[in-house]
């Protein structure tokens, strides 16, 4: 019986290109388990459903589409795009043409898994980790296509759809530290996504354990942390620098958490002799983050750090359910400026309790710390099982929190479609309030800004995209801001 084989398919056309960072490792887990992976990026195809047609017909049959969910939306409260139709379009579309089985995956997905596979009409789906499950899922259909199968089942993660009723198992995590194929990267363009995307990407482990109130990163990552071991991310690091990708950011939702593992892996880098040859950026939670490893993660050729601050007045630190406070901030903001890394701090604005005097405080403060760059969101994006999400919806009608939101409230009641929270106590314009009060302050980036060179939306920003066409790479946040100060 010849191989299975699966269609993995990339619809992420957003500019500047984000490499497809999951579909690099599924082809690899997928050849290790004796399934053909063949990559559909449609990134690079003028038409899309045109390059599909001649591929499947070339390399066909396969048992499975599998199509990366990696966002919902824009999450910008001032643009509000949703992207589900267009994956719909193009489920119904493989299935009317060729009648593939299509499943969905990625961490857009799995942060409302249900509520998407019913939107876009899929018949499978799977939530977390598809490393395992998209392998056996495989098998499975291409088993029952030979006439030696069975119906699908018993795959952790599985979503399967009939109609709209959908039969779930519950995902399991896989163990990375077992999975040394990842460290392959090879089933993806990675030097193309760096030269026209401007940075790679890699991943140092997965999960996130916090406990913040608005984000969706526990659901759409898992909230259990899956370590990678170092020696993998060694091997991963030099395939990249053979593709030609000398530069890049780790996705993991928090570089510093644990921070045991973090510089573990900085001083692989360091011994190793990589650290002279790439360049990084990470997020980071403001804590823990010490001395010691603000050094290790210099030394190892961290080049910057995104910190998600979100406010700087401990009330509404509270209510997001951040576990730092204003000493800390201070004390993080001391060891960056000592060791020379350049950090930008993100504020989440608008929030529960939040009133104009809140928001003043926090940019105040920013001013105080003096970070390369302040990034500005205003509106808090709901989703349905997060705990904000799930306390509004709990409210019901009868609390008046309508009042709250923006967006499309009706119809709309799992927060599908694009919802934003925004404190009643805010009152009208509060985006020019914000703009008065950072005033000429270059640091300051807002989403929308109607200055051009400082909006922090990154999609289809033309003076990003023209920057790395120009050779600048790098973290976007970073590179907007080399381009201003040049200017």
């Amino acid at each position: 019986m010849p191989a299975p084989r699966v269609l993995l398919i990339n619809d992420n056309n957003l500019e500047p290109p984000v490499a497809p960072l999951a579909l690099d490792y599924l082809g690899a887990a997928l050849e290790e388990e004796g399934v053909e992976p063949v990559l559909a990026d449609l990134v690079w195809a003028g038409d899309g459903y045109r390059f599909l047609a001649e591929l499947i017909d070339k390399n066909g049959p396969f048992c499975l589409a599998a199509l990366t969910v990696r966002n919902i939306d824009d999450s910008s409260s001032q643009t509000r795009k949703f992207y589900l139709p267009r994956v719909r379009e193009l489920v119904a579309w493989l299935g009317e043409e060729f009648g593939l089985p299509v499943v969905l995956g990625g961490c857009g997905f799995s942060i409302m898994p249900r509520e998407v596979l019913v939107f876009c009409g899929a018949g499978y789906g799977i939530w977390g980790d598809g490393e395992e499950a998209l392998a056996e899922l495989a098998r499975q259909l291409h088993a029952g296509q030979t006439g030696a199968g069975r119906e699908v089942s018993g795959i952790p993660g599985l979503l399967a759809n009939a109609d709209g009723r959908v039969r779930f198992y519950p995902p399991r995590y896989v163990s990375l530290a077992q999975k040394e194929l990842l460290s392959r990267r090879g089933l993806v363009d990675n030097h193309r996504y760096f030269v026209q995307g401007g940075q790679g990407s890699a991943e140092t482990k997965r999960g996130c354990d916090r406990t913040c109130t608005y984000c969706a990163d526990p659901l759409g990552r898992g909230d259990v942390q899956r370590l990678r071991p170092p020696q993998h991310l060694l091997w991963e690091l030099q395939s990249l620098l053979a593709q030609g990708v000398h530069c890049l950011h780790l996705c993991d939702a928090e570089f510093n958490l644990p921070p045991e593992h973090a510089a573990e892996f900085c001083r692989s880098l360091i011994e190793s002799g990589l650290s002279r040859e790439l360049s990084w950026y990470a997020y980071c939670s403001p804590v823990p983050f010490t001395a010691e490893l603000a050094g290790l993660m210099k030394r190892a050729g961290c080049v910057g750090i995104n910190f998600g601050v979100d406010s700087a007045n401990e009330a509404i630190l509270s209510a997001l359910g951040r576990d730092h406070d204003r000493r800390a901030l201070q004390r993080t903001a001391e060891l960056c400026h000592l060791n020379g890394i350049p950090f930008m701090a993100d504020l989440l604005l608008g929030g529960p309790g939040e009133t104009r005097e809140t928001i003043a405080e926090s940019i105040s403060f920013m001013k105080e710390l003096d970070p390369l760059a302040v990034g500005i969101s205003l509106g808090i994006r709901l989703y349905k099982y997060t705990p904000l999400g799930r306390k509004i919806r709990g409210e019901g009608p009868g609390k008046n929190w309508r009042q709250s939101l923006q967006g499309e409230v009706e119809g709309n009641e799992d927060f599908l479609r694009p919802v934003y929270y925004f404190s009643p106590s805010l009152g009208e314009n509060i985006h020019e309030f914000i703009l008065e009060l950072t005033g000429d302050d270059r640091r300051f980036f807002s989403l929308g800004d109607p200055r051009e060179e400082r909006d922090y939306g990154y999609t289809e920003n033309r003076v990003l995209m023209e920057a790395i066409a120009e050779g600048h790479r790098g973290a976007y946040w970073h590179i907007l801001k080399k381009i201003q100060e040049s200017g």
